[in-house]
């Protein structure tokens, strides 16, 4: 209770902890106090200051502090992270000094978030400090026990009653009228006012609440009492562990089984009812509240019998048309083949509106490519192929198709447009549980006059017009800073970044991010950046590669110096590198803003903004131009599976509610991600997303995505401590987000329809059956899937066995081991073995050797030769087997040293508890070392050249997406594998010691300019003749010498040049005459 003494009674709590060896940690949640006595670990005010929260809003000192704790309690999980984490010695004691006004703190929501969350991972009891001298009144006694009551109804935590300054006046009446309750109505019985009637009424709730409370006596001026109150603190564990914990574990128990038995009643139903249905439809585009969704099931019951009668309705017009168009001499193709119209963007040019064309139409779940016939689980996948259907049903009857559905940046954020016959800026905002929507900035002083206020409609959405200024200027100017202010449904007050902000940036100074309106006014040259101007394209798209050569980058860690790298710098320093090594895409990671830069990207915060460490959204652009002009695809490594839980400066709890974009409640978020989980089968949510996918295609004219987290995605337990035996129950069963799988038909239907030569990656360690088959057979739709097992399997080889262990088979099994006609990419390792904790190919190899033997002017060691020479068998046999595309990771392809550890502080990982200590913010191991290639004298260019001939390989015949591939020998004794893929034979002798003796050599890695020692060599010219007979189940052989921990390739004679690499536009290694007859460049 205010005034009783609280703050100074937590100053001699925390002495008498330390002087009884015990480890405290404490919390000052007292945003007003002027001073604190003790010494805290953590003080709000160090976060929130309560003067400046009383005049930016206007409040008084009550109001404010309430709104302090509420700007906390939204980070408060990081309290908690400090809290819990592992300390030697370990913590006895967390006490939390909260605000003494009760309706502050313990009837407020951030006083329950904040107990709440206390209590579920802590013994938790709650104290009330009573001010002894003003209780001797038993009216004011008990009106001090109601509150105790109060706070005791409210958090059903042990409760104990401290009464304080027994140094002034005992304690003992206190007791006395607790166990006595005709003593406590004697003393009542004093009282002559008019109010004595209703005290003595009052008082009977007290003698139960009685029973339930501890109290002791204590002064925090001399000490006294503080034994006996710690010896009751003991006895609240007690209580939290045979009480409140039990009822915990119940109520999570009991939740567990209540949605254990909906899921298997709902799937019951649905077995039953899609044997037959009813008319109706699910979808309707209106904000996604509870109220106007509807079960799973009441969707496929209802659509089914709809989009049959519309099916036969049309089917039966189309069949009269067809009979006149015949009868007059036209010729009609079958009604199978029939297709429904509709608009396309050209994605060749990134922009225009093209005529109408054929867009297919789903077909019936009967003609299914063949291997969905045999899913065990039928009813689970029609019932996938139902929601689809219904889904598009519903966006093309209420929203005009996917093309105007996946446009929602042009609506909702801030956009040019005209209201009443004058032009300004529209600013939309979906929020259907604000109350109230500003929005301010630097144009109104940060202060939202009448003018700023927007307007609701009926399906949640606010909207403002801000008219032109009278010089026709926009009312809010090019990089104008900006953020929203919404009135919660908790009539709290809250600041928001516009969920669709173009652009956000931090000032040095400052922690949080802010909104930017970014709009140039004037347009630049083509193909000419100048800053302020709107970047103008010049050049197309490239044509999509046959077989696509991935280098994954990231622009921020580009340098090879200790900074972040801006975008215009990769544009001049590390394209033309790229383009130099052979690769014909680039998938750039972290391009959509995350105010954490040591997530890599993958915690975003603004999902249509850009980061801005590297730069501007037309720097991005006048990038992504240049990288097009080289004849380079530009992937972008977009985040749909999850998104950063900040609330500030991302969408996380945007109008005050806990779903809104996301699922509510503990669904809502991702346990070892620490992150929130979209609900995909919300009607704006899929609007926000596919409007995401498409927004980056329009504006930036990225070539396509590597889709993120997509197993996380599919399934309700994220994938994790799930082994995946591919039993298809696994698949098409309770387990799976058919709402997620749904929503990634959706994005695959949308990308590959509005851009025709779009690319899609998936990255799904399950192996989810369709996959990659287009979404008209029912499938997914992605074009590759990444091959996330050869990386697992290259670190296991190396960390557990020894070279004479190295199991071929094994090995190109896993290389090979993926499902028919659905094509994956292919990669030794990626950003994630790169990364700190974990280990390149190059530093498993070789380890502190590279640090000490590299240098061409001391003696190499037997780990660097070893490593170079296995360095480049690992990269080429994953290149040749595994995949039809091939990945590497910036830098890997000249053995980077070291890991990349972003700069970062100590922390916790939320998810186990574990110390994990930080760097200091260093940017030292967050660059890549391109000086080390480049260095004539080190052995790291051995690596990049054999990286760029094996590129150009590829280049020449095409070999990764041949269809022919045949492993014909894997032979267990000598190590030895030979692989044939398109018209190319590889031996790759994995032995550490043994070497085995009309083509000739295209490439080997025992070249002198790899690193070698020309054992095996093209520049011997030798042709190499076929024999005639039966082996390794082939009809033909032929006899080669193949040394220890070497690779060859061996082409059509009349395909190779022993002197070409010679030649001025010559691949140093490479003995191709010229482009082979599988690819064309």
């Amino acid at each position: 209770m205010a005034g009783s003494g609280k703050t100074t009674f937590v100053q001699r709590l925390a002495s008498h902890i330390s002087a009884t060896g015990k480890t405290g940690y404490l919390l000052n949640l007292d945003p007003a106090v002027a001073k604190v006595p003790y010494n805290s670990n953590v003080d709000i005010r160090d976060t929130i200051h309560y003067k400046n929260v009383m005049k930016e809003y206007s409040l008084g000192p009550n109001g404010a502090i309430l709104t302090s704790l509420n700007l906390f309690a939204t980070r408060f999980d990081q309290v908690i992270d400090l809290c819990t984490k592992p300390r030697d010695p370990p913590l006895d004691f967390v006490v939390a000094d909260t605000p003494g006004q009760i309706e502050i703190f313990t009837w407020s929501a951030s006083g329950a978030i904040i107990t709440e969350a206390f209590a579920t991972v802590l013994p938790t009891a709650v104290v009330f400090v009573v001010d002894t001298p003003r209780c001797t009144a038993p009216q004011t006694f008990m009106s001090n026990m109601l509150q105790a009551c109060s706070i005791l109804y409210k958090t059903r935590l042990p409760m104990l009653l401290a009464f304080n300054k027994v140094d002034v006046a005992r304690h003992d009446f206190a007791v006395e009228w607790m166990q006595d309750f005709e003593i406590f109505h004697e003393a009542l019985a004093s009282d002559t006012t008019y109010a004595a009637s209703l005290s003595r009424s009052m008082s009977l709730v007290l003698e139960k609440f009685y029973e339930n409370l501890k109290a002791v006596g204590v002064s925090a001026i001399t000490g006294e009492g503080m034994d006996d109150f710690m010896a009751a603190v003991a006895e609240c564990r007690k209580e939290y562990e045979a009480g409140y914990l039990p009822e915990l574990n119940r109520r999570k128990a009991v939740h567990a089984e209540t949605e254990q038995r909906r899921r298997e009643e709902e799937l019951k139903r649905l077995r039953e009812d899609l044997k037959g249905g009813s008319t109706g439809s699910r979808f309707v585009p209106v904000s996604a509240t509870p109220e106007n969704q509807q079960s799973p099931i009441d969707v496929a019951r209802r659509e089914n019998a709809a989009l049959k009668q519309s099916i036969n309705k049309t089917e039966a017009s189309v069949k009269k048309l067809s009979g006149k168009l015949s009868d007059a001499g036209v010729e009609v193709p079958p009604l199978s083949t029939a297709t429904v119209g509709s608009t396309r963007t050209n994605g060749s040019n990134g922009g225009a509106t093209a005529a109408k064309t054929s867009n297919p139409e789903p077909q019936d779940p009967e003609d299914f490519w063949s291997p969905v016939k045999h899913v065990p689980d039928g009813v689970a996948f029609q019932y996938r192929w139902h929601i689809f259907k219904s889904i598009r049903s519903a966006i093309d009857a209420n929203e005009g198709g996917l093309d105007k559905f996946s446009q929602g940046y042009k609506y909702y954020g801030i956009n040019r447009g005209e209201h009443e016959g004058k032009k300004g800026l529209w600013y939309r905002e979906w929020a259907p549980g604000a109350k109230a929507v500003a929005l301010i900035g630097e144009y109104n002083g940060w202060k939202a006059g009448p003018e700023h206020w927007a307007t609701r409609n009926d399906f949640g959405v606010w909207q403002l017009f801000l008219p032109d200024n009278e010089d026709g200027t926009p009312a809010i100017a090019h990089r104008t800073k900006i953020k929203t202010r919404l009135e919660t449904a908790y009539g709290e007050w809250v600041e928001r970044i516009p969920a669709w902000i173009k652009w956000a940036t931090q000032e040095w100074n400052e922690i949080q991010y802010n909104g930017v309106h970014y709009q140039p006014l004037e347009a630049g040259a083509p193909g000419v950046y100048e800053e302020n101007k709107a970047y103008t394209f010049k050049y197309p798209r490239p044509d999509r590669p046959r077989d696509l050569r991935i280098y994954e980058c990231h622009v921020g860690m580009s340098s090879k110096d200790p900074k972040v790298n801006s975008y215009l710098e990769f544009k001049e320093e590390v394209l033309p590198r790229i383009r130099s090594l052979g690769y014909n895409a680039i998938q750039i990671m972290a391009i959509q803003e995350h105010a954490y830069y040591g997530s890599f990207g993958y915690h975003v915060t603004n999902f249509f903004g850009v980061s801005s460490r590297s730069g501007t959204p037309d720097e991005l652009k006048a990038m992504i131009d240049e990288a097009h002009r080289l004849g380079l695809v530009v992937l972008m490594d977009i985040v749909h599976s999850h998104a950063s839980k900040n609330t500030q400066d991302g969408i996380n709890m945007f109008d005050g509610t806990d779903g809104m974009y996301f699922h509510g409640g503990g669904r809502g978020f991702h346990w070892m991600w620490d992150s929130r989980c979209f609900n995909y089968g919300n009607w704006e949510t899929m609007r926000f997303l596919l409007s995401n996918s498409r927004w980056w295609m329009d504006e930036y004219k990225f070539d396509g995505y590597r889709f993120d987290g997509v197993t996380s995605m599919m399934y309700h337990h994220h994938g994790l401590q799930v082994a995946f035996t591919g039993n298809y129950d696994e698949y098409f069963g309770m387990a799976t987000d058919v709402d997620a799988v749904v929503y990634l038909m959706l994005v695959n239907n949308t990308l590959h329809d509005l851009f025709p030569t779009a690319i899609t990656i998936g990255e799904d360690v399950s192996g989810m059956p369709t996959f990659c088959r287009p979404w008209q057979e029912g499938g997914v739709g992605f074009d590759y899937r990444l091959n996330m097992a050869i990386a697992d399997k290259w670190i296991e080889l190396l960390s557990e066995y020894d070279d004479y262990s190295w199991n071929m088979g094994n090995l190109t099994h896993t290389m090979t081991n993926r499902r028919y006609a659905e094509p994956c990419v292919g990669y030794a390792e990626s950003h994630d073995q790169a990364l700190v904790g974990d280990k390149t190919i190059a530093f498993w190899l070789m380890d502190k050797d590279m640090y000490e033997r590299m240098s061409l002017s001391g003696p190499s060691s037997g780990a660097v030769d070893r490593g170079i020479a296995l360095h480049k068998m690992i990269r080429l046999i994953t290149m040749c087997l595994g995949g039809e595309s091939y990945l590497n990771f910036m830098g890997n392809e000249f053995g980077h040293p070291e890991w990349i550890d972003f700069p970062r502080d100590d922390t916790y990982d939320t998810s186990t508890g574990a110390f994990v200590p930080g760097n200091g913010g260093s940017l030292d191991k967050c660059r890549r070392r391109w000086d080390l290639a480049d260095d004539p004298s080190l052995r790291y260019k051995f690596m990049a050249a054999f990286d760029r001939a094996m590129n150009h390989l590829d280049k020449a015949y095409g070999f990764v997406a041949a269809e022919h591939q045949w492993v014909s020998r894997k032979d267990e004794g000598d190590k030895v594998i030979v692989v044939e893929r398109g018209d190319l034979i590889f031996v790759f002798n994995f032995h550490p010691v043994s070497s085995f003796t009309d083509y000739k050599i295209v490439l080997s890695s025992d070249e002198e300019v790899f690193g070698g020692y020309t054992n095996v060599s093209k520049k011997y010219d030798a042709e190499i003749h076929t024999e005639e007979g039966n082996y390794d189940n082939r009809p033909h052989s032929m006899k080669v010498y193949a040394p220890s921990r070497t690779v060859v390739v061996y082409a059509p004679a009349d395909t190779t040049d022993a002197k070409a690499d010679s030649k001025p536009e010559g691949i140093p290694g490479l003995g191709v005459k010229g482009v082979g007859p599988y690819f064309a460049v």
